[in-house]
């Protein structure tokens, strides 16, 4: 979710029973690119919790994107687009 003119907070909870063994990351985009921020590898079960509010740099601001990725990288998941 957007939290103000720049920063995004971005949160995974994880309600299963078994540790998730993938990668967190967001991804802020915009006229300049895109910058992709690594926030956390693997869950831990029933309560594994990532909240992160990122400042997305000038440049950057257009919208921002969570991304979770198994540690191969063959399968990701994105939230919907944020924009800033």
């Amino acid at each position: 979710m957007r939290v103000s003119a720049n920063k995004v907070q971005l949160n995974f909870t994880n309600k299963t029973y078994g540790t998730i063994h993938s990668e967190f990351f967001l991804n802020c985009s915009g006229p300049s690119g895109q910058k992709v921020y690594d926030l956390k590898k693997g869950l831990k079960p029933r309560g594994g919790y990532l909240s992160s509010v990122i400042t997305c740099p000038k440049g950057l601001q257009d919208s921002a994107i969570g991304i979770q990725r198994t540690l191969s990288g063959s399968d990701a998941w994105y939230t919907p687009r944020i924009a800033i």
